[in-house]
């Protein structure tokens, strides 16, 4: 991370950490960055719980709780006052960065799924599981990184593996 900036927690998890790992880690190669999200994604797709609400903001609050919020010593932060983190908090946070963006990709490829189910059953016949196969349920999320855009793709799930 730059060792002179300071910026605000809320501006370093949303932005800050995507945009220094994609240009230290992938040589500013958004496609290839996305390949490497999307590959985790397909492998960790089924470890991810895609329809427990509350479990998700528990998820949230036990990161905030537990990391976001202190430093190298241990210290609660004030998430509104401009701190200079340094590579010991991007090295410590990334993962946890990179794990709840592709949960949330999975989960709201499953949240699509759902209401295109139930918007197929309602407006056409009940399909036979032949040929019910795999809706893809595709979507992006736009993040203004810098002087990037981030475009990320959602997981496909299965029908036929996924209950409604």
């Amino acid at each position: 991370m730059n060792s002179t900036a300071t910026t605000n927690l809320h501006s370093l998890w949303d932005t800050g950490m995507l945009t220094h790992r994609m240009r230290t880690e992938f040589a500013g190669n958004i496609n290839t960055y996305y390949a490497y999200l999307h590959s985790k994604m397909l492998n960790e797709a089924s470890k991810i719980n895609d329809d427990n609400f509350t479990q998700w903001a528990s998820e949230s609050l036990d990161i905030v709780c537990k990391q976001i919020y202190f430093n190298e010593m241990n210290v609660t932060m004030n998430s509104s006052i401009r701190y200079n983190l340094g590579e010991w908090y991007y090295q410590r946070s990334w993962p946890v960065v990179e794990k709840r963006l592709i949960q949330a990709g999975a989960r709201l490829g499953a949240l699509l799924n759902r209401i295109l189910i139930k918007h197929t059953e309602s407006t056409k016949p009940p399909a036979t599981t032949s040929q019910r196969g795999c809706y893809n349920a595709a979507f992006s999320i736009k993040f203004s990184m810098s002087n990037f855009l981030f475009i990320f793709l959602a997981l496909s799930y299965s029908l036929d593996t996924k209950t409604v």
